[in-house]
């Protein structure tokens, strides 16, 4: 397979130049200004790679990707921007983006980003096996494979990555996944929990142990492969403070200008949350899909739950039903329960699954329904006599009237 030609959308004549001249001895590549004339290519392109711009004076380049999978969702994807944003990144990332790279870009980087992600290498097979607790990976939905192509493509590098994860879901599963599909493999698993450092006499200990394992190669090098050490996850920052959480990821976005840094080592920090990762930059980005994002995925998912953790054999419809409609938070570990639990749902549960199906949410759409039905059955019985049948409700005709236009009767 060739490599897939590239579509650029861009408004900045500097920036597009720049971009066209380092690409023009390597891929095809064509350049648009306006929405319209790249949408319009790429239509006519099922198979190209873009490279959009965020900070665009047309609309921001979020939409435009999404009107891009509108229209050619096979297309690959990428984002420039001029933000050093982690929101914005994650939601990039949530949308498919393969890539978020900050302008200024670094062109021999940059290069080697599109000219791999357009090339038709072929992807490597995703693996699980042997790895406990990985029901929730049943299925194929588009969230789903992008994660597992996420993981895939993250475990080719030695970079340091946020693992972004709601709550509910075992970080220390997708880490293991990682050093499984990865050139790590081979080498051991380090993992820390903040919390068991949280007091300020302990955080000594973790310092010394990091610092021990990050800033040795030599030591590691003369090591058998499965005594070094090849991914540290670290864990654990929404319970410590923010004084501690801040050092972490500084003195881990920052390693690299420390002496005897050893560049083998992967380190893996584990979050919750991102509403506190604005002002941490710099660290490429891996995230967990909710469960509400793949609910295609589900009857699949209670299949691998029934036989790995229960005895029974079969769901009913209805409770397919509601785990469709349910609006999970993203908690895995909330659907484990209700399976193992055998579909003990809570009272929430219930009104959430009540939700979608009320057609009639206030008193006077209430009130409007039993009209509607009551005058409706009393013109029947009157044969549409107006007269009988505002006598029967004692109200003037011109009123039942007005009544019956407004109920479309």
């Amino acid at each position: 397979m060739g490599k897939l030609p590239v579509l650029l959308l861009e408004d900045d004549p500097k920036v597009a130049a720049q971009i066209k001249d380092a690409l023009r001895d390597r891929l095809e590549i064509k350049a648009f200004d306006k929405t319209a004339g790249f949408l319009s290519a790429a239509k006519a392109t099922p198979d190209c790679l873009a490279v959009i711009d965020f900070d665009l004076r047309e609309m921001d380049g979020i939409l435009a990707f999404k009107k891009l999978r509108e229209i050619n969702p096979q297309a690959r994807a990428v984002m420039i921007s001029s933000a050093n944003n982690i929101p914005l990144a994650v939601s990039a990332s949530k949308l498919g983006m393969l890539e978020f790279l900050r302008k200024p870009l670094i062109i021999p980087d940059f290069i080697r980003i599109v000219e791999g992600l357009a090339g038709g290498e072929e992807i490597r097979k995703f693996s699980f096996n042997g790895i406990p607790d990985t029901e929730w990976l049943a299925g194929a939905s588009p969230k789903l494979l992008e994660f597992e192509n996420n993981i895939i493509k993250l475990s080719a590098r030695a970079k340091d990555l946020i693992l972004v994860a709601e709550r509910g879901i075992n970080k220390k599963t997708v880490v293991r996944l990682i050093k499984q599909n990865g050139f790590h493999s081979a080498k051991k698993l380090i993992e820390f929990d903040l919390s068991s450092f949280a007091r300020e006499s302990l955080e000594g200990h973790f310092w010394a142990a990091l610092n021990e394992l990050l800033s040795t190669p030599g030591i590691e090098s003369v090591k058998e492969e499965s005594e070094q050490t090849g991914i540290i996850f670290i864990e654990g920052f929404e319970n410590v403070s923010d004084h501690f959480r801040a050092s972490v990821f500084d003195f881990i976005k920052n390693r690299a200008g420390k002496p005897n840094f050893n560049p083998e080592v992967q380190v893996i920090l584990g979050v919750s949350d991102v509403s506190y990762l604005e002002r941490f930059g710099g660290f490429e980005l891996l995230i967990v899909p909710a469960l509400r994002e793949r609910k295609e995925d589900l009857p699949l998912i209670l299949a691998k739950y029934l036989k790995n953790k229960t005895d029974n054999k079969a769901v009913s419809v209805d409770v397919l039903e509601f785990m469709g409609l349910y609006d999970f938070p993203g908690n895995y570990e909330e659907l484990e329960n209700m399976i193992v639990g055998g579909f003990s749902f809570s009272r929430e549960a219930f009104i959430s699954y009540l939700k979608p199906q009320t057609r009639f949410a206030t008193l006077s759409a209430l009130r409007d329904r039993f009209e509607k039905a009551f005058i409706g059955l009393l013109l029947s019985k009157t044969k549409r006599d107006i007269h009988a049948a505002a006598r029967f409700l004692s109200i003037p005709k011109t009123v039942l009237d007005e009544r019956v236009r407004e109920l479309n009767l």
